[in-house]
């Protein structure tokens, strides 16, 4: 409410609302005065530059012609398109602000009831949110934030691409040589041998060199051996391993590899090298950008924080002290609890997921990674709330209270400069946690 009334307060008599449907190529505008009066017909433009000073002068001229001072200029989000709009907007000294997605499907049909949509009822749809308050501001970062959100956004996309690589690997090996993890109990996970990274780097190997039954078949144990010492493999995987794979080899039940088989998980290795290289490409762009990061360092102060999960938090909160307050935080989070109540109806609590559902994750791994380490503070605050004797928690509910909980410690960290102390989270201290339940 605060907010709402802090926006209707920016527009005035004297305000020229404008709202704008964004689209790859054609966007549709339309002009109206604060009490929702329109002033002129859609105004059409194309995302070019010539476009762009064709629409700022309609914008200009409309403010000259019916007395306005100033002009307000709403968009809804539509992925990237509307990035190069907004930026030259605000190059321009605009004031522009956006409308959630879901407002505008919500009140589509406030205006005549009818679920139809076409672009030239959004864009009215979108400047009466504006109108009526209903705007948000977008966030400025700097340069160093901006980058490190693209890179982050990029480590993510070649992460999914690497995850598919494996799988695509793992299904070929499973109906050509089947027994190949037997050999290797596990080719993608560190576990399940005395020398994981060993055994995980000799499959690997194997892989790329001769991968089919086949291939192993036609040498011997001894041109095994030779050229995994070749690629890098050291000492204490040998000789009887090279046997045991020979012996598995000569008795698999899996299909005859074809000479196209063989180019398939050739190229299938290939795609994941380069995976691989430019993941450790992308990550160290990224840790060049946050290792003289102050909020970085404050966060590396925590146990068990890795510099993955500072770098992802980071890259979807942006500085945490453009937050007057940690639930602020929550809410962008979508961790905010929601309730559908009616009269003695009390419906069950649940959260809103309205917000960034990458954030989410990255808290719900940073919070399980702390208690699956036993983190002093979050082992014993997930006891609490866990076995207290009043309104226990499941272990679920715990968790995302912990994830909202962690917000509230690093919002306090970095706004009154203060060092982590797990006694904070305890009740030792009221500092950084105002609101323990």
């Amino acid at each position: 409410m605060k907010n709402c009334n802090t926006n209707l307060n920016a527009i005035t008599e004297k305000t020229l609302i404008v709202g704008i449907d964004v689209a790859k190529e054609t966007h549709v505008a339309r002009a109206f005065d604060y009490r929702g009066a329109e002033l002129c017909d859609g105004i059409y433009f194309r995302n070019t530059r010539e476009g762009f000073l064709s629409f700022t002068g309609c914008i200009e001229s409309l403010k000259e012609t019916y007395n306005k001072d100033s002009a307000i200029i709403g968009l809804e989000p539509t992925g990237i398109y509307g990035n190069v709009l907004i930026a030259y907007l605000k190059a321009e000294g605009y004031n522009v602000v956006y409308i959630l997605g879901m407002q505008v499907k919500r009140a589509k049909e406030i205006e005549d009831n009818s679920p139809s949509k076409n672009d030239f009822k959004d864009a009215k749809v979108i400047a009466k949110l504006v109108k009526d308050g209903y705007y948000r501001k977008i966030r400025t970062f700097t340069d160093e934030i901006t980058e490190l959100k693209e890179a982050t956004q990029l480590a993510h996309q070649i992460t999914k691409k690497l995850v598919r690589s494996k799988c695509q690997i793992r299904d070929c090996m499973t109906e050509y040589f089947p027994e190949f993890t037997t050999v290797f109990l596990s080719v993608f996970k560190d576990t399940g041998s005395n020398k994981p990274y060993e055994a995980s780097k000799t499959a690997f190997a194997t892989l790329r060199l001769f991968p089919m039954p086949d291939q192993i078949n036609a040498i011997t144990a001894e041109q095994i051996v030779s050229a995994w010492r070749a690629a890098g493999v050291i000492k204490g995987i040998g000789i009887k391993k090279a046997q045991h794979l020979k012996r598995v080899a000569m008795d698999t039940v899996g299909l005859k590899a074809s000479e196209s088989v063989h180019i398939k998980i050739k190229m299938l290795m290939e795609e994941y090298d380069l995976l691989v290289s430019q993941e450790k490409e992308i990550w160290c762009r990224i840790k060049a950008l946050i290792e003289n990061n102050a909020d970085y360092r404050a966060l590396m102060q925590m146990p068990y924080m890795t510099t993955k999960q500072a770098a992802y938090l980071l890259a979807e909160v942006g500085d945490f002290r453009d937050f007057s307050h940690p639930q602020q935080l929550v809410r962008l989070a979508g961790l905010n609890l929601k309730e559908c109540s009616s009269g003695k109806n009390r419906g069950t609590s649940e959260i809103s997921k309205r917000g960034r559902p990458g954030l989410r994750k990255i808290l719900y791994l940073t919070v399980l990674q702390q208690l699956r380490h036993a983190a002093p503070g979050w082992y014993q605050l997930h006891k609490r709330y866990t076995t207290r004797s009043k309104n226990p928690l499941k272990k679920m509910q715990s968790i995302i209270a912990l994830c909202c909980k962690f917000l509230r410690v690093v919002w306090g960290m970095l706004n009154n400069g203060t060092v982590y102390d797990p006694g904070m989270l305890i009740g030792k201290s009221g500092l950084l946690l105002p609101n323990v339940a």
